[in-house]
């Protein structure tokens, strides 16, 4: 699948298509947008991984043997260094990623930026899935290449 250049296409429209196709209850309940949450999660991290292996970036797949060795504070404060970067990277990713889809599709239905508003269908699944894909593109292609940059490998 990684090394298909169907993959990107692939990833979006089937779990789309099965966000979409959720069952319908008779009252609201928050399932429908976990699903879509965890779909376009996994979504967002398979087109990272695919872009990674096609065009050749895969900073973390180097044929190295690790030798598990004792935690030194050099270790422990690169461990750090990475979780913060990460974490960093990924809340500003979901921030930027929700206000600006929410604008967007608030504006492009016209209707109020309420939560009530947001539990429709149409608003829920767009909102949804390309919030947390941005989360899951981010943590598997952009995370590793800032690691490289700063030197956190």
């Amino acid at each position: 699948m990684l090394t298909s250049p169907f993959c990107p296409a692939f990833c979006i429209i089937v779990p789309l298509f099965l966000c979409y196709n959720y069952p319908k209850l008779d009252y609201y309940s928050p399932t429908r947008a976990d699903t879509t949450t965890i779909l376009g999660a996994s979504a967002g991290a398979i087109i990272g991984f695919w872009a990674n292996n096609h065009y050749g970036s895969n900073a973390a797949s180097k044929d190295v043997i690790y030798s598990v060795s004792s935690i030194t504070s050099e270790i422990f404060l690169l461990v750090l260094a990475k979780f913060i970067v990460g974490i960093g990277v990924l809340m500003i990713t979901r921030q930027f990623a929700r206000t600006i889809v929410r604008k967007s599709l608030c504006s492009w239905y016209k209707v109020s930026n309420s939560d009530v508003a947001m539990r429709q269908i149409k608003m829920e699944v767009p909102y949804k899935f390309v919030t947390y894909s941005s989360v899951g593109l981010s943590a598997t292609m952009f995370v590793p290449l800032l690691y490289t940059f700063f030197g956190l490998n």
